[in-house]
């Protein structure tokens, strides 16, 4: 998901005091592309036990670009999982995280049978995992820059959501706000380049 990963508040944005309408941005599949972003549906097949997956953004415009970058996979039959996190950002009534933050509750594996979660998670203090009924293991590892994960068990019978972000939701409005740290909007000056990477580690 890029440039902004998840929802986009009103369908519009603010960078450096200038204002964005994504209102009539189209999509391939429909016009709702706000709630994961521009760059989305790729089909992933694991041929080994692990997958590394490496993103890089240049800035060749003139001004500098903000953005933030994520994954949303979707795993089936998930039996528990586990985030170790210092905070859950609050959410309002569309699910869009108001710049505070509360202390997080998923640093220890628990069942998604227990969990009614679409939060997004910060201040990441290690790996994620995700345990499933077949008995297999999946670990998630990223570069410094993923410092948030969303994680959605509204729909736990069909499948889970750990999805690792560079930002939190709606990262650009939160940042011209004054949400600094807990947006974490990352910046490329005119003629810049960013990496990142993550790892999908099955065992």
């Amino acid at each position: 998901m890029w440039p902004f990963p998840n929802r986009v508040r009103n369908r519009c944005y603010q960078f450096n005091r200038r204002r964005y309408s994504l209102a009539e941005v189209q999509v391939s599949q429909g016009n709702f592309p706000l709630i994961h972003g521009l760059v989305r549906d790729e089909t992933w097949q694991f041929k080994t036990n692990r997958a590394r997956i490496d993103y890089t953004v240049a800035n060749f415009a003139k001004t500098e670009l903000g953005f933030g970058f994520a994954l949303h996979p979707l795993f089936k039959n998930a039996q528990s999982l586990k985030v170790p996190a210092k905070y859950v950002m609050e959410s309002d009534k569309d699910l869009l995280p108001t710049g505070k933050l509360f202390k997080a509750n998923l640093n220890q594996l628990t069942p998604v049978k227990e969990l009614n979660l679409d939060h997004v998670f910060t201040g990441l203090t290690g790996n994620q995992q995700i345990n499933f009924n077949n008995g297999i293991r999946l670990t998630i590892k990223t570069s410094p820059d993923f410092t948030h994960c969303v994680v959605y068990t509204g729909e736990k019978e069909k499948f889970t959501c750990v999805e690792s972000q560079t930002c939190s939701t709606d990262a650009h409005n939160l940042d011209s706000q004054g949400f600094i740290k807990e947006a974490h909007l990352i910046r490329v000056k005119p003629g810049g380049v960013h990496h990142g990477w993550l790892k999908y580690q099955i065992s």
